[in-house]
């Protein structure tokens, strides 16, 4: 029986495919091991799998993990209590490690927006469980700077707040925040005090929220600084209450994992 042309060009392909993989081998590029055959957008299942949500008592402020009998006496860390965010509440999917670290170098520098879905799927799913998105009445995510924005060719966390609009039917309110400025250094690339000093009046409300509860999504929260100066800004236009969604949260507010040497996130 004679092969079609289309038949035959998918076997042609596909025997190229199969040579490719043996001659020209891949790398995850979380773990660096040779890519396996099972693999997704160029990571491995164990450099997926490694993305899991921990099991551990956490601030219901601002995520940050808590010593396991002050998780359920109290609920807050002790630096929300001496000092509490303008926030009221933040659930993160996952902590934010060498492993978080990289998925999110790729994503952001390689110019991957296809790699966020995923981890978008992973918050959605922790917001769901944890009912952060209970009574709220939009979502608001923290916005790029314009030069950010050009450099990767899109809004990290505008794209993560597309996948948990569509899993909350929460709408998504565009161009509620700015950031000011436009040649100032990147927070991301300064230490954790200097965070502070940038992002004190960075933001601004471009519109009122008179009486809304705002859910606040970004890729990662660190020390809180942006997340703090968002939802400020959110307050001063009208916000009743902020929450703050996020894929993930550093164990500590040093930890600053997104500083790769030599590398911008």
């Amino acid at each position: 029986m004679p092969v079609s042309r289309r038949k035959l060009a998918r076997l042609t392909m596909r025997w190229l495919g199969e040579a490719a993989v043996h001659l020209f081998p891949a790398r995850c590029f979380a773990c660096e091991h040779p890519l396996p055959r099972l693999q997704l957008l160029g990571a491995c299942t164990s450099c997926w799998g490694a993305l899991a949500g921990e099991r551990i008592p956490r601030c219901h402020r601002c995520a940050l993990p808590l010593p396991e009998r002050a998780g359920e006496s109290l609920g807050w860390c002790a630096r929300c209590v001496i000092r509490p965010p303008p926030f009221n509440r933040t659930v993160a999917a996952v902590a934010y490690d060498v492993t978080a670290r990289r998925f999110l170098v790729r994503a952001k520098d390689g110019r991957r927006p296809e790699l966020l879905k995923p981890l978008a799927r992973q918050l959605a799913a922790a917001v769901s469980i944890t009912g952060l998105a209970c009574g709220a009445d939009s979502i608001v995510p923290v916005p790029s700077t314009l030069l950010a924005r050009f450099r990767r060719g899109y809004d990290p966390a505008r794209e993560i707040a597309r996948v948990l609009s569509e899993a909350t039917a929460l709408p998504i309110a565009h161009g509620v925040l700015r950031k000011r400025g436009i040649g100032r250094p990147a927070a991301k690339a300064l230490g954790a005090h200097a965070r502070w000093a940038w992002a004190a009046g960075s933001v601004v409300a471009r519109r009122e929220v008179s009486g809304a509860t705002i859910l606040l999504v970004d890729d990662v929260l660190t020390t809180g600084a942006t997340a703090t100066a968002c939802a400020s800004a959110l307050r001063a236009a009208g916000a009743r209450e902020v929450r703050v969604a996020v894929w993930a949260r550093t164990p500590s507010p040093d930890a600053l994992f997104d500083r790769p040497p030599g590398r911008r996130l």
